[in-house]
């Protein structure tokens, strides 16, 4: 029959022969079937296939359209780099990239801060170049002048502020014994008690041990100079500053206390040139583990705490003891 088709089989043992039948539109039919779900399964995987690489794609695009965003934004001088990567590889790539910009901005601010802070040291150098002998010289001749006019005051006052100059020269160095600063604080405050008709009490308590220790000088006075102008001298009626130093346990601390008029923010005293030079040389010379601490209470008074390193200085100048002394009149 046509419509059938046949396959026929000997059996070896029995001799019997086996033949099968079927119809030719059932194999035609399983034959569509099978199609039929090779096709759609195709499809399915075309389909699922598609969808995978498009999200690989957006996976891996992603982070690198960030990472030409932050490109660009490096090539417009953007200040600060904001955009923000997940944790794949390229993801890591572009936020050490960020990280890096950052802070190489940071490190190029900080560069130019130094730049105009040298150059106005150079400009406050070049102004502050006055021939320390001619300074001597003019003062001695002022000192001579008002000791023969009997002028006591100016006479006391000349002759502190020669010895606040030979201080503050000192040969050029930077390093010089403890009692040479107290010293120099000592002279500063006999010059601004006359000035304010003795206003001020200045209360001294430096143990002895220290005193032959050397130090970085003018630590101490621009926090004097504060609790003199921003504390006392608002103050109605005396006042006093108490400078007491002391060695802990390989350090030394000095704390500067008045009974001035306080503050209400302990901050407003880093503001000041004097005290941010002061810090970034502690920070420079000793290490910034050093530095200072403030305590103030408005109406009450202020308290600054300065702790710097035990500094022998055996090998340290010591500044030459006499030379540049204000002698008087001859």
């Amino acid at each position: 029959d046509p419509q059938y088709l046949f396959t026929s089989r000997t059996d070896t043992v029995t001799g019997w022969k086996i033949v099968n039948g079927i119809a030719k539109s059932d194999l035609s039919r399983d034959s569509s079937y099978i199609g039929m779900v090779s096709l759609i399964a195709a499809a399915a995987l075309v389909v699922i296939c598609t969808f995978i690489s498009d999200f690989i794609s957006k996976k891996i695009n992603k982070p690198l359209r960030k990472l030409e965003i932050v490109i660009n934004q490096v090539k417009e001088g953007k200040r600060h780099i904001v955009e923000k990567f997940d944790n794949s590889e390229i993801g890591k790539i572009g936020g050490l990239l960020k990280e890096t910009v950052n802070n190489n901005l940071e490190l190029k601010e900080q560069l130019l801060s130094l730049q105009v802070k040298e150059r106005e040291a150079e400009l406050q150098l070049l102004q502050a170049q006055i021939n320390p002998h001619f300074l001597y010289n003019t003062l001695d001749s002022i000192y001579c002048m008002a000791m023969i006019d009997k002028e006591d005051r100016i006479a006391d006052m000349v002759s502190a502020l020669s010895d606040t100059f030979k201080i503050s020269l000192n040969n050029g160095k930077q390093v010089i014994h403890i009692q040479e600063e107290i010293k120099y604080i000592e002279k500063y405050m006999t010059i601004q008690n006359i000035r304010y008709e003795q206003r001020f009490d200045l209360i001294l308590e430096i143990e002895e041990d220290i005193e032959e220790l050397f130090m970085i000088k003018f630590i101490l006075q621009p926090f004097i100079e504060n609790s003199m102008y921003h504390g006392l001298e608002p103050k109605i009626g005396k006042g006093y500053i108490e400078l007491k130093g002391e060695q802990i346990e390989g350090d030394i601390y000095f704390t500067i206390s008045d009974n001035g008029v306080g503050m209400k923010d302990v901050e407003e005293i880093k503001k000041g040139f004097g005290v941010t030079n002061v810090i970034d040389r502690i920070h420079l010379f000793y290490g910034e583990e050093y530095g200072i601490q403030v305590e103030s209470e408005y109406g009450v008074g202020t308290k600054v705490e300065i702790r710097i390193p035990v500094m022998v200085g055996e090998n340290s100048p010591r500044s030459e003891e006499g030379k540049n002394e204000y002698t008087g009149c001859n």
